[in-house]
């Protein structure tokens, strides 16, 4: 959530001495990480443009704008990419989508100019977004249901989440 880092990395070289690293810095906030519902309570304004306090409120509901952004992304341009979630992106292209995400700018026009690695780039962060969840975006008691609701060809069963 943001803050200061002051700690010593001490590095123990096998046979050896050990050495103490000083570390400085602060950390920036992510929207990687947070909870869905803390990021819907956000409306759209992004993690680093909205006081620590908006952020631990957790109020709100919906889909959380970053989510949004990306699968919305990846529906206008990633139709055509074969290759989608199969081959890793361009780590820079990632890294300025995950700033976009962060301070809710609009994507680059690089995205676009790059075609195919934008539109993979995408499609990596989105994975990394996932990955880095607290909780899973289906919850663990349903995880079974939704795998058998997926394998009972084409039955519609109604299922419920916890809120």
């Amino acid at each position: 959530m943001g803050g200061p880092l002051d700690e010593i990395l001490v590095l123990e070289i096998r046979n050896g001495k050990h050495i103490f690293l000083s570390l400085q810095g602060s950390f920036q906030r992510t929207c990687f990480g947070l909870p869905l519902a803390t990021l819907a309570s956000l409306g759209g304004k992004g993690v680093r443009n909205v006081d620590l306090e908006t952020i631990r409120s957790f109020g709100g509901g919906g889909m959380p704008d970053e989510l949004w952004r990306m699968t919305d992304f990846l529906m206008q341009y990633g139709r055509s990419c074969g290759s989608l979630f199969l081959e890793r992106g361009d780590e820079k292209l990632c890294r300025g989508i995950r700033e976009c995400l962060d301070t809710a700018r609009e994507f680059d026009s690089v995205l676009l100019e790059e075609q195919e690695m934008g539109v993979l780039s995408m499609a990596e962060t989105l994975l990394r977004f996932l990955d880095a969840l607290p909780d899973s975006v289906i919850p663990a008691e349903m995880y079974e249901k939704a795998i058998r609701l997926g394998e009972s060809n084409g039955s519609i069963m109604q299922v419920t989440l916890p809120l």
